[in-house]
């Protein structure tokens, strides 16, 4: 026999063992991007640990970076005031809200409520609640950077490219305005990064777990901040068009 059969596709003995040359169901090679289902061995293999590496560096550098900058604290607006007070609230045994002028306590409905839902269950690192909103941005800029990179990486199989844009998210001042701050965006941000690096693994291996990890992703991101709706309809358009078949 002049070759390994695996799966329909006939593969050359000296092919077989290299991780880039595993088969690929002939529907699925048609329809999604060949850098998502090929990798390399080897060499490559090496580089990639290195370049995980320095994607660690870099994530470890940007929540650094996140802890100076709130050494005093993190900055908060108006709805950091009513993300705190119901999650105080909440801890106390009142329910996740507020007390009106008048007294009346009204249940949080201005926002979603899974920030301060968060923060009520990080109230060990600090009664007050602002030392652990200070600590939850700083794991969640580490996570949202190592999450970015990762998925490009998995995207386009250039460690440079997914070095380059992790190094530019930790350094964008967009980011780190939003991570000094005791609000919802760096949540909803890590939770809108899993579901799209969650969707991508799911379409190029196809395992159920990878796509209910994905929505489940998506839900929590929208229940962080509304805008992140759109990450449900987004991810059904992804199925239809990368459709395996």
């Amino acid at each position: 026999m002049s070759g390994i059969e695996l799966n329909g596709p006939v593969l050359d003995p000296g092919l077989a063992g290299r991780a880039g040359a595993l088969p690929v169901p002939p529907r699925t090679r048609r329809r999604l991007p060949e850098i998502l289902l090929v990798r390399g061995s080897g060499g490559q293999g090496r580089k990639a640990v290195i370049g995980l590496l320095g994607l660690v560096l870099i994530a470890v550098g940007g929540a650094f970076v996140v802890a100076y900058a709130t050494h005093n604290g993190p900055w908060a607006a108006s709805d950091s005031v009513e993300y705190i007070v119901s999650a105080r609230n909440l801890r106390a045994g009142r329910g996740l809200g507020l007390y009106t002028a008048s007294g009346r306590f009204q249940p949080l409905s201005l926002h979603p409520p899974l920030y301060p839902l968060v923060l009520a269950g990080l109230g060990f690192l600090d009664p007050s609640l602002i030392g652990a909103a200070r600590w939850l941005n700083v794991g969640l800029i580490l996570i949202s950077a190592l999450l970015l990179g990762l998925g490009l990486f998995r995207l386009t199989s250039s460690l440079a490219t997914s070095l380059g844009f992790g190094l530019t998210f930790v350094s964008l001042p967009a980011t780190l305005w939003y991570s000094a701050g005791a609000m919802s965006e760096a949540l909803s941000l890590v939770l809108a990064c899993g579901s799209v690096v969650w969707l991508i693994v799911f379409l190029t291996r196809g395992k159920m777990p990878q796509l209910l990890a994905a929505g489940a992703c998506a839900g929590l991101a929208a229940l962080a901040r509304l805008p992140w709706l759109a990450l449900l309809p987004a991810g059904v358009i992804a199925l239809i068009v990368f459709d395996r078949g």
